[in-house]
């Protein structure tokens, strides 16, 4: 009796934890967000029909758009186009790019847009230094103009704008207690059924209202998408050199100082999504090893209990403890099911839940794409690379040096909905 109390104490509490981070926590945040605001909700409601946020033009913050770049060739072009038709006061805009020791013609890409007239610059840097070290860099660059911007824009070589992005972020700065501003990710319009990009695309949506909510609440956004976030100059951090997820470390960091961070539902930024699932492993790997990097580095913000801690453990540290819980559903049923043979349909389920990514990729060979299985070996994908990445950051991250995934600009969506 004992140890059959144990195993299932084991599987509960594995299942609990994930039930909680997954279904309870986002549950509990929509109701709690639409008990506080009434009204539709602004992230499925077309940026032209939400009120505008005023900004004089004679008084608007000067924004550098920042971003490191290796060979990009692909995507610049229309990065650039994108660039130059951001609605901002003239001469307030700037853009700086680091170019991470690119191979291809990236550079003179950016060479020729800075000749035609944009104000654009670009800083080389020979060999592979990682992102972190790029971004350091440009900020030092940044910081030693005689006149500074006052705000920086985060971003990634292949991310498109809404026009008027800058618009929606900007004045947020007024209020000396935000801190940072992150953007809506959406994505192109008919993605594949035959990879995995319905099922990213599904999660970042996901992601952008649990941000959009927690920062509408608590001012409390856990992670900014490295896609597109500002922050004021003067309080972008010195990245340590080998962290990998320079998003959440900077969105922690304000956290940190007791300001605010929050998503803004008109600033929209648009992303193509890869559909291989090779290489979207690789960029969760990487992700995972720099989840584990913040965990460490912020422990402090989980406790005392508070508004950040809650949103910490419950939006990410259960999240990112997943394999764990997992394998101690696994223990559990394995338990269960020596101890008594009954308990073996519970054995057969985990073993079926976790040969879902190899059934899903059997169907995809035949032809067939059913989206349960699809989702649910996202799932377990996510989670292992959650496991391999926990291995990464416990072996040492020796380089941050990335390489970019097979993408192409995204063209913004036809609907907004």
């Amino acid at each position: 009796m004992f140890w059959m109390a144990v195993f299932l104490g084991c599987f509960l509490v594995g299942f609990a934890a994930l039930g909680y981070s997954y279904v309870v926590y986002p549950w509990s945040l929509e109701r709690r967000y639409r008990k506080r605001f009434a009204g539709g909700d602004p992230l499925l409601a077309d940026p032209e029909t939400l009120e505008p946020l005023a900004i004089d033009a004679r008084e608007a913050p000067r924004v550098a758009i920042v971003f490191a770049a290796y060979n990009e060739a692909a995507v610049l072009p229309a990065k650039l186009e994108s660039m130059r038709a951001l609605r901002y006061p003239r001469g307030k805009l700037h853009i700086w790019i680091g170019s991470d020791g690119s191979t291809d013609s990236t550079d003179a890409l950016v060479q020729a847009a800075a000749d035609e007239g944009m104000p654009i610059r670009l800083l080389r840097l020979e060999g592979r230094n990682g992102k972190a070290s790029v971004l350091n860099a440009l900020k030092a660059a940044l910081d030693a103009e005689p006149d500074p911007p006052e705000l920086l824009m985060l971003t990634d070589a292949n991310i498109l704008y809404d026009q008027r992005v800058l618009m929606a972020m900007a004045p947020h700065f007024q209020d000396p207690d935000i801190g940072l501003v992150g953007a809506v990710v959406r994505h192109p319009d008919g993605l594949a059924a035959e990879g995995i990009a319905r099922q990213e695309g599904a999660y970042i949506q996901r992601e952008n209202r649990l941000k959009h909510r927690e920062g509408a609440l608590w001012g409390a956004m856990m992670g900014a998408f490295g896609a597109c976030y500002m922050v004021r100059r003067r309080d972008f951090p010195e990245l340590p050199p080998h962290y990998l997820m320079e998003d959440f470390y900077a969105s922690m960091q304000q956290l940190a100082f007791g300001r605010k961070a929050i998503l803004e539902p008109r600033a929209i930024c648009y992303e193509d999504l890869p559909d291989a699932v090779a290489q979207e492993f690789r960029r969760k790997v990487r992700i995972s090893a720099g989840n584990m990097q913040n965990l460490f580095r912020w422990s402090g913000l989980l406790w005392p209990p508070g508004r950040v801690a809650r949103v910490f453990w419950a939006h990410k540290v259960l999240r990112w403890l997943g394999p764990l819980w997992l394998l101690a559903m696994m223990i559990g049923a394995v338990g269960l099911t020596v101890l008594d043979g009954r308990w073996l349909w519970l054995l057969l389920a985990q073993l079926l839940l976790w040969a879902s990514p190899i059934l899903d990729a059997l169907a995809r060979r035949l032809g067939w794409h059913w989206p349960p299985l699809r989702l649910i070996g996202y799932f377990c994908s996510m989670n292992a690379a959650l496991l391999v990445g926990f291995f990464r950051y416990l072996t040492g991250i020796q380089s941050t040096a990335w390489q970019p995934p097979t993408r192409q600009a995204a063209p913004p969506p036809t609907t907004n909905g």
